[in-house]
């Protein structure tokens, strides 16, 4: 060899290396995606390193580490599965420190079917949570939800329908039939 293969050679990070930084970079795209999804911050460094454990041989085998997009719809459908398998109690750190400290037993609750609500609302469509969040949230009524979002009276009512009925099942199967 000569000195400038040399260099070049030596430039080259090795495969252990190559490895320790397609593990991290997943572990950092499973941290990203964990916050868009809203897994609760107890639980995001985890979901990110079960992300990176469950993609790792893949991506080394088939060099899907530049496929940035892959990996970044692949962490968002792992952040939201995780985040929809964790029990209710770990929305926690979305409930204030006084709440916790204080004897009001009601506003805990209150917050808490908060938390459970907002868990059950990611089993939607996107569009079927802007209808819920304007019909319910905001009072708009069924028209004015049509014009803001162009679409039908019908489809409005559609989204609505719909997003109970998943609701409604989600409800059933986690705490009625358990």
């Amino acid at each position: 060899m000569d000195a400038r293969e040399t260099v070049l050679y030596s430039d080259r990070p090795s495969s252990e290396e190559q490895e320790i930084q397609t593990f991290n970079r997943l572990v950092t795209i499973g941290f990203i995606q964990a916050c868009r999804v809203g897994v609760p911050s107890a639980e995001r460094q985890d979901c990110a390193r079960y992300f990176a454990l469950h993609l790792f041989h893949k991506t080394l085998s088939d060099n899907l580490i530049e496929n940035e997009p892959y990996l970044f719809r692949a962490a968002h459908n792992f952040a939201c599965n995780y985040r929809r398998n964790l029990p209710v109690y770990l929305c926690i750190d979305a409930i204030p420190e006084d709440c916790l400290q204080s004897d009001s037993g009601v506003e805990f609750h209150r917050i808490e079917l908060r938390c459970l609500f907002e868990r059950l609302l990611s089993l939607l469509t996107p569009k079927q949570m802007e209808v819920v969040r304007r019909y319910y949230y905001e009072g708009e009524s069924i028209q004015q939800i049509a014009l803001s979002l162009q679409i039908t009276v019908g489809g409005v009512k559609m989204h609505l329908h719909r997003a109970k009925a998943t609701l409604k099942k989600a409800i059933v199967a986690e705490y009625i039939l358990k």
